[in-house]
């Protein structure tokens, strides 16, 4: 049995469908050292899930599906040195990729084996790039904001010692400042998470 493989992607709303076409022939040749010609009857084994293919002639037909076969009928002739018949089949299994978590080694070979041509390459390479941008846009704005918070909790610990310390005014104004210092801070961190 020889296999084949026919392979092609679909892209769409940031998956990538690829699709996978498997084809097998089971060539089977026939010897009739006889002196007159015989009908043959040739009972080939299928496997789940592949289907037999259009037939390229009428006697690649079968006469007769089982559960396990198809039976083929077809003439021999007499002293038929060699008679070749082949019994193609296909299957088909698709793969969904989340196009997020494809990477530069997937595309290459994607590329190499001509499931894709440069072009799709070069947009899918694009779409990385800006993924990792994105990702990276992500993780400083989760960073900031984990400084905001700590920055909005040590103002509030602040606030408590100044109203604690009313009437001492002496004391709490280490504490004012302190707060100053952190709204500037609290500012310049909104301001560079809008930039």
């Amino acid at each position: 049995m020889m296999f084949f493989t026919a392979v092609y992607l679909q892209i769409s709303e940031g998956e990538a469908k690829l699709y996978r076409y498997r084809r097998q022939r089971a060539m089977y040749r026939i010897c009739n050292k006889k002196d007159k010609q015989f009908d043959f009857m040739l009972n080939h084994v299928f496997l789940d899930g592949w289907e037999l293919m259009q037939p390229q002639v009428e006697v690649e037909e079968p006469v007769d599906i089982t559960d396990r076969f198809y039976q083929f009928r077809f003439p021999v002739n007499a002293k038929e040195e060699k008679t070749l018949f082949n019994v193609r089949e296909e299957t088909q299994d698709e793969e969904t990729i989340d196009l997020h978590t494809v990477e530069e080694d997937k595309v290459t070979r994607w590329l190499e084996r001509g499931v894709i041509d440069k072009q799709t390459a070069g947009s899918l390479r694009e779409t990385m790039k800006l993924r990792k941008q994105s990702d990276a846009l992500s993780k400083t704005v989760y960073e900031k904001e984990s400084e905001i918070r700590e920055v909005k909790e040590t103002e509030s610990r602040l606030r408590e010692n100044i109203q604690a310390l009313q009437g001492f005014e002496k004391d709490s104004a280490k504490y004012v400042k302190s707060l100053s210092a952190e709204e500037d801070k609290l500012k310049a961190l909104h301001a560079q998470i809008k930039v």
